[in-house]
């Protein structure tokens, strides 16, 4: 599963406002922004509770990306039936030119629509590997009881402390920045960034305060605005 693909499995519709790109942080935070404006306004999705490091890549996805993925161009709109598949699959896209639609792994691809036609990628009169696009992976199952769940959960619990005890200092410290009269002056970028930080705030509060990364990343918010400010948007 990709960035794009596990964002999409938790965040089902694109956020309103003028958002253009989305990026997984590899905390797990799923960030929409604007870079094509010249205020950055961004929009920062809580994801953690899902997150595996495995799900980060680094890569910005666009919108047009974001509302694709998970649909065919073949089937209108509706998501391959993965029941379907053969046990061998690990991808479906879409072969040559005419877009013939195939499940595919490493080594072989079947056409959807035709399963008696096994071929290898290395066969030269046929599709190559290079000739099929990319659509999407087997999904990953997803259930509370998942082994990768339960550690990723403990281990952040380890560093943070309590999910729950941490929101209850994070929601506090963020009413409070609520509630004060300039809070309406503020631009979405500022109240973002303030939000962050007082997020990493309650980490460090309710968790490990030696934990470095805690303390950078409120430096990082705090100087993506002073560069805003400086006429530099990030």
């Amino acid at each position: 599963m990709n960035s794009l693909e596990f964002i999409k499995q938790h965040v089902t519709e694109w956020p309103s406002g003028e958002y253009h790109t989305v990026l997984l942080y590899s905390e797990g935070f799923a960030v929409f922004a604007n870079s094509f404006e010249p205020v950055l306004r961004v929009q920062s999705i809580d994801l953690t509770e899902h997150f595996s490091p495995s799900y980060y890549d680094g890569k910005v996805w666009t919108r047009e990306e974001f509302e694709t993925c998970g649909k065919s161009t073949v089937d209108c709109g509706n998501s391959p039936d993965w029941d379907e598949a053969p046990s061998w699959v690990t991808s479906y896209g879409f072969a040559g030119l005419s877009k013939f639609p195939v499940w595919y792994n490493n080594n072989g691809y079947m056409i959807v629509d035709d399963p008696s036609q096994l071929y290898e990628f290395s066969r030269n009169t046929n599709f190559t590997i290079n000739d099929i696009t990319h659509h999407s992976h087997r999904p990953t199952p997803n259930t509370e009881s998942s082994t990768g769940i339960d550690a990723t959960v403990e281990e952040r619990g380890n560093r943070y402390g309590a999910f729950k005890d941490g929101a209850d200092i994070m929601q506090e410290l963020k009413s409070v920045m609520r509630s004060t009269p300039n809070w309406s002056n503020l631009t979405p970028s500022q109240r973002e960034a303030l939000e962050m930080i007082q997020h990493k705030v309650g980490r460090i509060l309710n968790g490990d305060p030696n934990y470095i990364d805690s303390w950078h990343d409120i430096k990082g918010y705090a100087h993506l605005i002073e560069e805003e400010l400086n006429g530099n948007v990030k």
